[in-house]
C-alpha cells in the first residue's frame, strides 16, 4: 500500500464491490457473489480509506461466507468480502 499525492487523491462517491447476500451451508454449494455499486465509506478515527487496485477472496473470506466460525462472522448480511487488498491510501485520517 502506498500513499497518494495530493493530485491522485480525488475520491469518487461510489465504488465497485462484490456483495455476499447469504451464507453457504456446505463445501459443495456454490458461493453466490454479486457485483454492486456501493457508496465509498467515510473513514472514522484510526481508519484508512484505500483506493484498491487489486483484491482477492481469501480463505478468511471463505470462512466468513460459510458462517462456520463465529468470531469471523460478519455482523450482518449483506457484506463485502475482501480482506486482502493492494492499493493507495487516499485518506489517512
Amino acid at each position: 500500500i502506498t500513499t497518494a499525492s495530493q493530485d491522485e487523491s480525488s475520491i469518487p462517491s461510489t465504488m465497485k464491490a462484490i456483495e455476499v447476500n447469504e451464507f453457504i451451508s456446505g463445501a459443495q454449494e456454490m458461493i453466490k457473489l454479486k457485483m454492486m455499486s456501493k457508496p465509498v465509506p467515510n473513514p472514522v478515527k484510526k481508519e484508512l480509506l484505500i483506493k484498491v487496485q487489486a483484491c482477492s477472496i481469501s480463505s478468511g473470506d471463505l470462512v466468513m461466507i460459510s458462517g462456520r466460525i463465529i468470531f469471523m462472522h460478519p455482523d450482518s448480511l449483506p457484506f463485502v468480502p475482501g480482506i486482502d487488498v493492494a492499493g493507495t491510501v487516499v485518506d489517512p485520517n
